[in-house]
C-alpha cells in the first residue's frame, strides 16, 4: 500500500500539506492529493478487497497518507456495522485535523437514528480529534432534517481547551446560522459559547456565501 502511494507523490504538495497540518511530523507526509487517493481507494476496494481487509487491521499506520487512504476505504463501506466497527478501531489513530474531516462515511446517511448515540459518546470523549470527529458528524447529519435544537446545548456545553475542538465548535455554529439562523442567533445572544468561540462562529459566519449579507450585519453587532 505503501508503494502505491508514494508512486502518487507530489513534492509540490507535500510541502503544501506541511505548512497546512503543522501537528504533525513532516517525515511522514508524503504528498499525494486526495483525488488521487480517493481514486487508488476506490480502485482497491473493487479489485484488491483483500488488501484491502489487510490494510484496515494494520494500525497504526507510518504516514499521513496512509491514515487518508484507511479513510477513505471507511467512507466507501456500504455496510453500516462495518463502517462503525472500522470507525472505533481507526479514531484512537487520528492525529490531526484534515484526517478527522476527510472522514465522512456515505452509509451513515441512512442510519443517522442509530448514530446519534454514538455521537455522543465521540463528543464526550477526551481524545481531541474523537471529540472534534464527533461534532462534525452532528454537523452533517443533525442540522437538517433530523434536526433537534436540543443538540445545540450539547454542543455549547462541550468545555474544552483543545485548538482543533473549539475550531469545530464554531464551525458547527457557523452552519447552524446558515441552516437555523434563529436558532443559532439565540444561542449568540443567550451568551453560551466562550468569548473566542463566540467571536470565531460570526467570523466563520461572516465569511460564509450561504449567509445574506443582511444577517451578516446583525452578526458583526453581536461580536464580544
Amino acid at each position: 500500500m505503501i508503494e502505491a502511494l508514494k508512486a502518487l507523490q507530489d513534492l509540490g504538495y507535500k510541502s503544501f500539506t506541511e505548512g497546512l497540518i503543522p501537528t504533525l511530523d513532516k517525515e511522514r507526509i508524503l504528498g499525494v492529493r486526495m483525488p488521487a487517493i480517493r481514486s487508488l481507494g476506490k480502485s482497491m476496494m473493487k479489485e484488491e478487497p483483500e488488501k484491502v481487509y489487510a490494510f484496515l487491521q494494520n494500525l497504526p499506520h507510518g504516514t499521513y497518507d496512509e491514515n487518508q487512504l484507511h479513510a477513505v476505504f471507511i467512507n466507501e463501506e456500504r455496510e453500516y456495522q462495518r463502517a462503525l466497527d472500522a470507525l472505533y478501531s481507526f479514531l484512537p489513530h487520528v492525529d490531526n485535523w484534515a484526517t478527522c474531516d476527510v472522514l465522512s462515511p456515505k452509509v451513515f446517511q441512512n442510519h443517522r437514528q442509530d448514530l446519534l448515540p454514538h455521537i455522543r459518546q465521540w463528543m464526550g470523549d477526551e481524545r481531541e480529534y474523537v471529540c472534534r470527529f464527533g461534532i462534525k458528524m452532528l454537523m452533517e447529519h443533525f442540522l437538517g432534517e433530523q434536526y433537534d435544537k436540543s443538540l445545540l446545548y450539547e454542543v455549547a456545553n462541550i468545555d474544552r481547551e483543545d485548538y482543533y475542538v473549539k475550531m469545530m465548535v464554531a464551525w458547527f455554529f457557523s452552519m447552524v446560522l446558515v441552516h437555523q439562523y434563529e436558532d443559532g442567533l439565540e444561542i449568540l445572544k443567550e451568551g453560551l459559547l466562550s468569548k473566542w468561540i463566540h467571536d470565531k462562529t460570526i467570523q466563520k459566519a461572516v465569511e460564509s456565501r450561504r449567509i445574506p449579507a443582511e444577517r451578516k450585519e446583525a452578526l458583526r453587532a453581536l461580536r464580544k
